[in-house]
């Protein structure tokens, strides 16, 4: 089994059923900060008769001080165990998704809600890839702030863009009121999908950070801290993303595979460090300096050993990379190391 695994990542051949992941039914859906998946089946239920549904409290609230409130990010509470997450993220993993590059992406708002001791709007933002093809929804929460943030910043980065591109703006009361809950949604919307537009702003790391590198960055660091079920769930939100939005270079999305890996090896669910590790050495192919290949390749082979199946293809392929390379496999940094320094300087 493991020598027809092997073979198949180096032809590029995947069956079509691996091809097909993410054309698979999910029927999970959680919000909360972070990224989930949905289909059209449980959307219904969700916005009921197609509108966005929005909460209204009568009462005023000062935004600025909302902004100043400082809740801690509790969005991991909100998320479904990770036994549950499973089948909805995995499924994701279609190599070939991971491959294309951006084509059409939409962004809808979909619903609103009033959350927060000081009562601030959370605005669900569903991502979708070639509309009315595209079954597989990722869905995001931003609050009014975080969008302000992503405005201001373009702004400084992209001036003469910026100039042209209309954002909603900021009151000091009223901003509970569903008549300027739903004014914002449908600007907030236009704005992110014009901004979409043009490359060099969807390219930079402001865009991308509003939409999944903060996530990404929590996760190396509940690796850090040895936390790998937390890690774990910002870590498949955020290669979600990454394959919906497709914006980032391949490096950088073997590098998310790779955190995702150590954490399944450390809780030891070795069916899924044999899954993910085949899918980071898919992209990687025949790239022998990568420095994920060697630490990827001695934690595939040891999963194979646990789940008693042949290593011989692996050890052959490490063997031939020490002697290439003329490298020395105790010198080299684990994934957990690898993953740990992702961020290190940002």
């Amino acid at each position: 089994m493991a020598n027809k695994r092997l073979s198949k990542l180096q032809s590029s051949a995947l069956e079509p059923s691996e091809l097909d992941l993410a054309d698979e039914d999910v029927n999970e859906l959680t919000v909360s900060g972070v990224l989930s998946l949905t289909t059209e089946e449980n959307m219904p239920c969700l916005f009921p008769n197609g509108k966005e549904r929005t909460n209204s409290v009568d009462s005023a609230s000062d935004e600025s001080q909302d902004e100043k409130d400082g809740d801690p990010d509790n969005s991991y509470e909100h998320v479904k165990s990770i036994s549950s997450l499973n089948t909805s993220i995995s499924r994701g993993l279609s190599i070939s998704i991971i491959k294309q590059k951006t084509a059409k992406v939409k962004f809808d708002i979909v619903e609103t809600r009033i959350t927060g001791r000081r009562k601030h709007v959370l605005y669900t933002l569903v991502v979708t890839k070639t509309p009315g093809v595209d079954s597989d929804k990722a869905i995001i929460e931003r609050r009014y702030s975080e969008f302000s943030k992503l405005y201001k910043e373009l702004k400084k980065s992209f001036p003469e863009f910026m100039e042209k591109i209309e954002f909603p703006e900021k009151r000091m009361y009223g901003n509970l009121k569903d008549s300027l809950i739903r004014e914002r949604s449908r600007l907030l919307q236009e704005f992110i999908q014009k901004i979409h537009e043009n490359e060099d702003v969807r390219n930079s790391d402001i865009f991308k950070t509003f939409f999944y590198i903060s996530s990404l960055q929590q996760g190396c660091k509940y690796i850090c801290g040895g936390m790998f079920e937390q890690a774990l769930n910002f870590l498949l939100n955020g290669l979600h993303l990454q394959q919906k939005l497709a914006l980032d270079s391949t490096n950088e999305v073997i590098a998310t595979l790779c955190s995702i890996v150590e954490c399944y090896t450390s809780l030891r669910s070795h069916d899924e460090v044999v899954k993910y590790s085949n899918a980071a050495l898919e992209l990687i192919g025949d790239d022998m300096s990568s420095v994920y290949l060697v630490p990827l390749l001695q934690t595939l082979k040891n999963a194979y050993v646990v789940l008693g199946e042949n290593t011989a293809d692996v050890e052959s392929r490490l063997r031939d990379i020490v002697s290439i390379n003329q490298i020395e496999i105790e010198h080299l940094p684990s994934l957990r190391e690898l993953s740990v320094k992702r961020f290190a300087n940002k």
